[in-house]
C-alpha cells in the first residue's frame, strides 16, 4: 500500500468518525503498520503517555505508528483522549506524505 492509499485509508476513516477504537486498529493493521512493539519507541517506563506525545512535532512515520498504536492499546486512556490525540496525530507528519 503506497503512502497516499494510508493517508487516504485513514481520511476514509475519520470522514466516517464512528469513534470506535478498533476502526483504527483494523486500519493499522490492513496497512501492516501496526507497531506491536510500540514500547520499543517509547522512552518512558511505564509508558507517560503525556510525555511520549511531546515527541510527536518532530516524529517520522514509523514513530507516528508508534503513536497511534500506543493510543489505541494503552486500556487507561478514555475516548475523549483519543479524539485529542488524533487530531494531534493529523498535524503530524502522518499526514504530510
Amino acid at each position: 500500500m503506497t503512502n497516499i492509499e494510508k493517508k487516504e485509508k485513514f481520511q476514509n476513516l475519520l470522514a466516517k468518525n464512528t469513534g470506535k477504537e478498533e476502526s483504527y486498529y483494523t486500519c493499522l493493521e490492513e496497512m501492516d503498520d501496526l507497531k506491536t512493539n510500540y514500547n520499543d519507541y517509547m522512552t518512558t517506563a511505564p509508558i507517560d503517555v503525556e510525555t511520549e506525545l511531546k515527541g510527536l512535532p518532530g516524529a517520522d512515520y514509523d514513530l507516528c505508528e508508534a503513536f497511534l498504536t500506543m493510543i489505541l492499546r494503552e486500556d487507561h486512556l478514555v475516548m475523549e483522549h483519543l479524539k485529542e490525540d488524533i487530531v494531534m496525530v493529523k498535524s503530524s507528519p502522518l499526514w504530510n506524505v
